[in-house]
């Protein structure tokens, strides 16, 4: 057994040190234990207070850290040794600015674990707003929020807290409560009457439910809507909680992707019930919509489709059959559609009933901007765009676990939102659209998918001509001899005219300076168009 192990457990081996024997009292004073602790903070772990002055009195340092950068005091309070805090306090007034590696002082540990002594004990003849109490940002109120200790509140307030405080970014307690899903202590400080409002901002523009949101705080999100809190603000970035829940929080590698996709689900429907609205978007231009479709295919592309609501996935199926006007709001009809005032951003925006699964939300949003600017990102996709571009890959998360069901998967949601209104003729600025997407990734069956309508005419294609973006596509295959072989037989595709050539005098300066296979390709591809009677 080491020797600083027997010092926290028995005060009998110091005693049986000679005091006279300096050789004897150093070797247990700067024996470091495997775990980095020295007997100081042994015996500050197991509450020898009489062990700790003997080591003081022969220069033990109260500034050792262990390897988790803890020092002795650290291990006093985590114990809940009122007379070991008051030791080392007493040595060296200092030692409670220590901060470990996480972050957290003393009083946070003390407030952590409730032991409230030691939060006497370490404030005495201080003030709680002295600078270097806390650390992480945070005040010891807000620690009380990060560990939902509703019990130290009182205790703090009564040593001169101030209930509005705020950390150095303008969070309030709530906004970390919110975070770390402490609902009991959300609704003890909302229903005390404190005056804090469960709509307050910080300094970036952001509500408790912003947070609860980044936190995928379920519980705190509940607890807020009780409460009145506003689901439709939206912080400096003119983003709504709603987007930050919407938003995939892992990588590829996690253990458990399906809980995380269930949670966005849950936590998007949580919110859309409360009546938020559709339109907002996020840093990237990015709708709830766009987002939707970016969950869906990351639930596709890791076979964790289980984890998305049985009403949505099961409404795609439906769709195989049928319409949705059975289980959800009616689709409009595409004249209907075509006729519809597009919303412009002054407008009231329209709000959507309650939900009982994201399919009836998919219709909502097709019936009132299907063909709005509001649709594009700012990189100019359209939710259709991006499901047809994640139908062949997802740069994100790389390839499908089964590409052969994740493409049948991603085919379902592609006719889902032709038949709610999404225009797979709708061009950005560059003039791409969604079935020109398509056609660049040779995707035959998402063209086929998204032409199950009327036929177009050219006033609907403008400058954007798939068999174009075929001509430009970086890697030509035989998928996109079938895509030509296709679109070729609608008139339409066939005269577009995009930066002064034609669909044959694109493939012809390809075909200029090609060579082997891909040669080859654009020769079929130009025999096709021929028969077509395309010169």
């Amino acid at each position: 057994m080491h020797i600083s192990d027997l010092v926290s457990i028995s005060l009998e081996l110091l005693a049986c040190v000679e005091r006279s024997s300096q050789r004897n009292i150093y070797f247990i004073l700067f024996y470091f234990h495997r775990s980095g602790r020295t007997a100081l903070h042994h015996a500050a772990a197991n509450g020898h207070a009489e062990c700790i002055k003997v080591l003081l009195a022969a220069d033990a340092s109260t500034g050792w850290s262990d390897r988790r950068g803890e020092s002795p005091l650290h291990c006093a309070v985590t114990r809940g040794s009122k007379l070991c805090a008051t030791v080392l306090i007493e040595n060296d007034k200092d030692c409670v600015k220590v901060a470990n590696r996480e972050g957290n002082h003393p009083l946070q540990l003390a407030i952590a674990h409730k032991q409230f002594e030691c939060i006497d004990v370490i404030l005495k003849g201080r003030s709680i707003n002295e600078k270097g109490l806390c650390g992480n940002n945070e005040t010891p109120l807000h620690t009380a929020a990060r560990y939902g200790c509703l019990e130290c509140v009182p205790i703090l307030l009564d040593k001169g807290m101030e209930l509005r405080a705020t950390n150095e970014t303008g969070m309030s307690i709530l906004h970390t409560a919110a975070f770390y899903d402490q609902t009991t202590f959300i609704v003890g400080i909302l229903k005390g009457g404190g005056g804090l409002d469960p709509n307050g901002t910080d300094n970036f523009g952001r509500t408790p439910l912003h947070y609860a949101a980044l936190g995928r705080a379920g519980n705190a999100i509940q607890a807020l809507l009780n409460y009145n809190a506003t689901c439709d603000r939206v912080d400096d970035m003119g983003v709504p909680p709603i987007l930050y829940a919407l938003k995939t929080p892992f990588s590829a590698s996690s253990s458990k992707p399906s809980d995380v996709l269930a949670s966005n689900w849950s936590f998007a429907l949580q919110l859309l019930n409360s009546g938020c609205s559709l339109f907002h978007r996020d840093e990237e231009g990015n709708t709830a919509m766009h987002l939707i479709v970016h969950l869906y295919s990351v639930a596709s592309v890791l076979d964790c489709v289980d984890a998305v609501p049985a009403a949505v996935e099961g409404n795609f199926v439906k769709l195989e059959n049928g319409s949705l006007s059975s289980s959800g709001p009616s689709i409009p009809s595409s004249s209907s559609i075509s006729s519809s005032p597009t919303p412009s951003p002054t407008s009231a925006v329209p709000q959507v009933p309650k939900h009982s699964g994201l399919a009836e939300l998919v219709a909502e949003i097709g019936k009132h901007h299907h063909t709005s600017q509001m649709a594009q990102n700012f990189r100019g996709m359209t939710p259709l765009s991006l499901a047809v571009r994640f139908q062949s890959l997802h740069d994100e998360w790389g390839t499908p676990v089964d590409q052969k069901a994740h493409s049948a998967r991603m085919q379902r949601l592609i006719r889902f939102l032709v038949e709610c209104g999404g225009d797979p003729y709708f061009a950005n600025v560059a003039g791409e659209s969604a079935i020109s997407f398509a056609a660049v990734e040779g995707n035959v069956s998402g063209i086929g998918m998204l032409l199950q309508g009327a036929k177009p005419d050219a006033s609907q294609i403008g400058l954007s001509s798939p068999l174009h973006s075929v001509a430009n596509a970086k890697l030509l295959s035989r998928a996109h001899v079938e895509c030509v072989r296709y679109l070729g037989r609608i008139p339409a595709f066939l005269t577009v005219v995009k930066n002064g050539h034609t669909v044959g005098e694109a493939f012809d300066q390809r075909l200029n300076g090609s060579e082997g296979e891909q040669k080859s390709f654009l020769i079929q591809c130009r025999a096709v168009l021929r028969s077509y009677k395309c010169a």
